[in-house]
């Protein structure tokens, strides 16, 4: 083990070691996660449609909240009594 010793004399192991140990730790368990069949029609079919599903739903959330807020904005704006209620919404 390579071991450094940092400004105040404590020691610390290095990055590099401590990666490839944590990763030859976790080899078994990745290894014994495999099955020797692949999904199904049916399972490939809804993963496919919810990775597609969820591509699509998230940009159109944000979206729609954005011009909630900016909505939002341009109300607050009036009911202030302000004159620029549309220069708000730019900003």
């Amino acid at each position: 083990m390579k071991l450094e010793k940092t400004r105040n004399n404590t020691l610390r192991l290095s990055f590099p070691l401590l990666f490839t140990r944590l990763t030859l730790a976790c080899l078994p368990a990745v290894a014994l996660a495999q099955r020797r069949s692949g999904p199904s029609d049916t399972e490939a079919c809804a993963a496919c449609g919810t990775c597609a599903g969820g591509m699509i739903i998230v940009p159109l959330v944000i979206v729609a909240l954005n011009i909630a807020l900016l909505v939002w904005v341009a109300r607050d704006a009036k009911s202030r009594g302000m004159d620029s209620s549309v220069l708000w919404m730019s900003w």
